[in-house]
């Protein structure tokens, strides 16, 4: 069995949700923005690395202490860990959006973010 092969179709397969769910938020009919979003922080490093497999590296603008792939993530902010992200870090940072996952970052993070009027994504 070819497990790597398998990892890159999954992995392959998340990119196509997040970039798909990531435009639906900003270019669905109606909706009071109407562009993707120029400034996105990651709160996971299986996150950034989509994001920057994507060609959005140019648009993260903050990462975890543990995002360290691609080598270009290094040199992005670092808002501090994946449950413990400094909001006062996130909040200089200006994101349009705060891209989160449900598989490390707890769920006071996205409320305590969206009671800040930052705009969040669960994946």
């Amino acid at each position: 069995m070819n497990f790597r092969k398998s990892e890159t179709v999954l992995s392959f397969r998340n990119a196509i949700v997040l970039l798909l769910l990531l435009l639906g938020l900003f270019l669905t009919p109606g909706s009071a923005r109407t562009q993707v979003p120029e400034r996105i922080i990651s709160l996971a490093p299986s996150i950034t690395e989509i994001l920057f497999s994507l060609g959005l590296g140019d648009r993260v603008v903050g990462v975890t202490n543990f995002c360290d792939y691609p080598k270009e993530a290094l040199k992005r902010p670092k808002i501090g860990g994946m449950t413990n992200p400094s909001l006062e870090a996130i909040v200089r940072l200006r994101p349009d959006i705060v891209v989160l996952t449900t598989d490390g970052n707890p769920g006071e993070i996205e409320e305590r973010l969206k009671g800040l009027g930052i705009m969040t994504f669960v994946f």
